[in-house]
C-alpha cells in the first residue's frame, strides 16, 4: 500500500487481502478523501476549499482546529 501525490491510496494488489479479518478490500474502499478532494490543496477552487472544511468537520472534527490554525498562520505576513 502506498499513496499517490494527490493522496489516492494505491495498492499493488486488488483486492487487498486481510486474512486475519477474513476481508478482501478494494482500493476504492480504502480512500479517505472523496475523489473531488484528492488533489494538492493549493490547487483547490473556492468551492473545494469550502467542501474540504465541511468534510473535515463531519469526518474528522478533532482535526478541524489544527487545520484552521495552520491555514491562518499561512495568511499572516
Amino acid at each position: 500500500m502506498f499513496f499517490g501525490y494527490d493522496g489516492t491510496v494505491l495498492t499493488s494488489r486488488s483486492p487487498l487481502r486481510m486474512p486475519w479479518h477474513r476481508l478482501d478490500l478494494e482500493p476504492a474502499h480504502l480512500q479517505q478523501l472523496p475523489r473531488y478532494l484528492r488533489r494538492f490543496p493549493g490547487d483547490f477552487s473556492a468551492l473545494q476549499k469550502a467542501l474540504f472544511v465541511l468534510f473535515v468537520m463531519l469526518k474528522f472534527p478533532q482535526s478541524l482546529s489544527r487545520i484552521v490554525s495552520e491555514g491562518l498562520n499561512k495568511l499572516r505576513p
